[in-house]
């Protein structure tokens, strides 16, 4: 088809059909230039980068591994010092030595040395006699518990423990 001065007529599908060839050859040169502007270096850099990675997640991989495992051991060595390791109201007393318990300004101290069933206690100036595993409500905020006494070291192991009261 021509008009009348003998030029082709566009018609939509024709224009189309020449801006889709054009793109593509387009976009294939910019390809093909695309790889020849990389220099050969390059290449190698990238190759070596990629290698380095893959290097460093194994690495990555193996810490992480080690780390849980380190953790695990450090649970378990804390776990162990709890469990040696006296409460913070916990007091060894030795004989005629008295302990105080800071909140509430409670004396406890032992009187002579263990004897061989039960000790005896001064505890805010008043004689009490125990066992192992005696328990004294002093007040209505403080507690003594005798947790054990060792007539051979002569010493007693109690748990004291105050709350603060409001006032």
């Amino acid at each position: 088809m021509t008009d009348a001065q003998g030029y082709p007529v566009w018609t939509p599908f024709r224009r189309f059909g020449v801006i889709l060839v054009v793109a593509i050859v387009c976009f294939t040169l910019g390809l093909s230039q695309g790889y020849y502007m990389v220099p050969a270096g390059a290449q190698n850099i990238l190759k070596k980068l990629t290698a380095d990675k893959d290097r460093l997640s194994v690495e990555k991989i193996a810490l992480e591994k080690q780390t849980f495992e380190l953790r695990e051991q450090l649970d378990k060595v804390n776990n162990r010092l709890e469990a040696i390791t006296p409460s913070p109201n916990m007091y060894k007393i030795k004989p005629n030595e008295s302990r105080t318990v800071p909140i509430g300004r409670l004396t406890v101290g032992l009187v002579g040395t263990p004897g061989n069933q039960s000790v005896e206690l001064n505890i805010n100036d008043k004689k009490y006699r125990a066992q192992a595993g005696d328990i004294k409500d002093i007040t209505m905020a403080c507690r003594v518990e005798v947790v054990s006494f060792n007539v051979i070291e002569a010493n007693v192991v109690v748990n004291a423990n105050c709350t603060e009261t409001n006032r």
